[in-house]
């Protein structure tokens, strides 16, 4: 009998042990799973504001190097108010969208 509780024991034992390390797996691949979007959300911002800021530093460029002549008008700023969404404004609907 004494073999038999002993085994009861070490059974619930060894079940509980195990219940909890599953648990505790499935709550890291919750977290894992976070991260991972998390990750990817901070790549989408950093490639479009490089996008961006590359824009508007080609743009910079481009309006430095045409100096007006007698015959030529100067550039106008449209190229600076075309360029679709320069602000935060972007990022911060993506961000809005994510949670």
């Amino acid at each position: 009998m004494s073999i038999a509780v002993g085994l009861a024991i070490f059974a619930t034992g060894r079940y509980v042990t195990w219940n909890k390390m599953r648990r505790e797996m499935a709550q890291l691949r919750v977290q894992q799973e976070l991260e991972r979007e998390r990750l990817r959300i901070a790549r989408d911002i950093h490639d479009d504001l490089g996008v961006r800021i590359t824009r508007i530093a080609l743009l910079t460029l481009w309006a430095r190097s045409t100096r007006p002549t007698p015959r030529k008008r100067a550039p106008t700023s449209d190229g600076f108010t075309d360029v679709p969404g320069v602000g935060l404004g972007p990022v911060r609907d993506r961000l809005g969208s994510q949670s």
